[in-house]
């Protein structure tokens, strides 16, 4: 006799709607936040971009460094080179700095009325690395940000969490725009990136866990970033200040903060796990209503409650370790981590870069973020229709050939072929758009649910370290050119064979709930370990009474 299949929290969409009235609003308001924190996120595009200078050198110099800029539209410039300028008879020279590295000169003048942080405390020659640390400082506070959400969500809950760090974001990104030294403008952005880690965290786990298995992807097509891309070429267009464009992308959010507030739901996923029942059954009900569903017979609720508090009973111990504790779950988050790091490397590589791009970097953007917001959506049929493994293959296979294509350009004649490389990078978008639908739904679909946070977390992670040595990358053009390409292609080739042999299939399937034996046991033991410690100190206790 075939045994009977236990009741799993898949079973209640059944019940209430995979992908109705409710989940699209859902998915909405998470969109909703996820403008904030793209706002925040790209706006390091911008951010340092340095238009160009000129400057009357010292009266005593003879010699200097001089940055070669080549203008490409009116706020574009190309990469760096450093060559020796010989003075003669030049009383003002282009990108001029002293011999010694140091911003000494008179008259100093930028290019255009365009500002940035670099303008703004003179970011040029010996101080031009303090731009990019800045971008770097602030994906590290991103990254604490991605850490710490994971443990604050399943703590206290996802829509707390969520609400709570997105408030603080608008604050701090709004605050930013008033600092009038870099010494206060950089603390305050890296608050900003804590608080853009944590949402965006958070906002990827709570839609998802409300579609229904078939519907997920689309979750995974997060149209806020794009959203919030096109916003942020908008205002920096407007406004061509980097104080206006920080304060308005703070208060622009405004508005939503009440409608959002009030209609954010809490994950009834979690509210089961943590024993809420009554709760969870609330928020069915209410979905179910809002999906024109019948009111549905909640039994199974109380089955599956049970069959989570005896999971979250043997399971109170997980840690990040868990994710490695098995050789098929090492390989697995290995693929994981790189998945997200590749593709976040690219994608910031190419931000941090998008004034050495030929063209206006307002365009540019512009052009990207249409790529992610139209194109995006054509993932998910071919991944509905042939799967997620092959859909992968098949969009990192066009994103590798554009690096292939701009790595041999670069090698022949960067300068020669700059409008194809231009076009070329933003052609990856194209296939960008997929990929990162795809490594969201990796890391939900491939994780049982005890660790769905922490693998999502170890995603989030992946993306900030690579946010953090992205800017960076750059830098290395000044010995060539093609080496940022290079490096891009090298990571992606790597990380697609690793996807391919670590990620399972999910199209069409359930959620994993059960944890693999190995972990059980050892959260059994370490429960068991503790309990016994606590029964240890309350016999010491009575001893020392008595």
């Amino acid at each position: 006799m075939e045994e009977k299949r236990k009741p799993i929290f898949e079973d209640v969409f059944e019940l209430m709607g995979g992908a109705g009235c409710f989940q699209v609003g859902l998915y909405f308001l998470c969109c909703g936040i996820e403008v904030s924190v793209a706002l925040s996120v790209v706006f390091y595009y911008f951010e340092y971009a340095n238009p160009g200078w000129t400057c009357a050198p010292e009266s005593n110099a003879t010699g200097a460094m001089r940055y070669n800029f080549t203008a490409q539209g009116q706020h574009a410039w190309t990469g760096l080179e450093n060559i020796t300028a010989a003075f003669e008879n030049e009383t003002s020279l282009k990108d001029y700095c002293p011999a010694d590295g140091s911003t000494r000169c008179e008259n100093l003048k930028y290019a255009s009325d365009f500002t940035s942080i670099s303008t703004e405390w003179d970011f040029i020659c010996n101080r031009r690395y303090l731009g990019r640390l800045t971008a770097s400082l602030y994906f590290v506070g991103v990254l604490v940000g991605s850490c710490g959400s994971g443990y604050f969500s399943d703590s206290y809950g996802r829509r707390r969490t969520l609400l709570a760090m997105w408030v603080m974001l608008i604050v701090s990104q709004t605050i930013s725009g008033f600092s009038p030294v870099w010494e206060m403008y950089l603390p305050v952005r890296i608050l900003a990136g804590i608080m853009a880690g944590g949402c965006s965290t958070v906002a990827m786990i709570l839609p998802m866990e409300y579609f229904g298995p078939r519907y997920r992807i689309i979750t995974s097509n997060r149209i806020g970033w794009q959203i919030g891309g096109l916003l942020l070429a908008l205002v920096g267009y407007l406004t061509r200040s980097w104080q206006y464009t920080a304060m308005a992308n703070g208060l622009m959010m405004v508005p939503l903060v009440p409608l959002i507030a009030i209609f954010m739901p809490e994950s009834a996923r979690w509210s089961m796990q943590k024993g809420r029942i009554k709760e969870a059954k609330g928020w069915i009900k209410r979905i179910a209503k809002c999906n024109g569903k019948p009111q549905p017979d909640l039994t199974i609720l109380d089955d599956i409650a049970e069959a989570e508090r005896d999971k979250m009973r043997t399971t109170k111990n997980l840690t990040y370790l868990d994710l490695f504790r098995t050789k098929r779950y090492m390989l697995r988050t290995s693929a994981l981590f790189l998945a997200w790091f590749d593709i976040s490397l690219i994608s910031y590589g190419i931000g941090a870069d998008m004034e050495v791009l030929t063209g206006s970097m307002y365009l540019n953007t512009t052009i990207m973020s249409l790529c992610l917001l139209v194109l995006g959506w054509m993932t998910i049929p071919v991944a509905n229709r042939i799967g997620r493994l092959k859909t992968y293959i098949i969009y990192k296979t066009g994103l590798i050939s554009c690096m292939v294509v701009s790595m041999s350009l670069a090698l022949v004649d960067e300068k020669q072929y700059a409008v194809y490389i231009t076009a070329v990078v933003l052609f990856s978008y194209v296939w960008q758009s997929g990929v990162w639908a795809l490594v969201f739904v990796f890391a939900t679909e491939a994780f049982p649910t005890l660790l769905r946070t922490r693998a999502s977390a170890v995603g989030n992670i992946a993306s900030r370290v690579a946010g953090i040595v992205a800017p960076q990358i750059g830098l290395l053009t000044v010995y060539h050119a093609s080496i940022p390409y290079i490096i891009y292609l090298t990571v992606g080739v790597v990380s697609t064979i690793l996807v391919k042999l670590g990620i399972p299939e999910t199209n069409n399937k359930p959620l994993m709930e059960d944890l693999p034996e190995k972990i059980k046991e050892r959260d059994l033991e370490s429960t068991g370990h503790r309990e016994n410690e606590r029964l240890d100190e309350q016999e010491e206790i009575l001893n020392t009474t008595l």
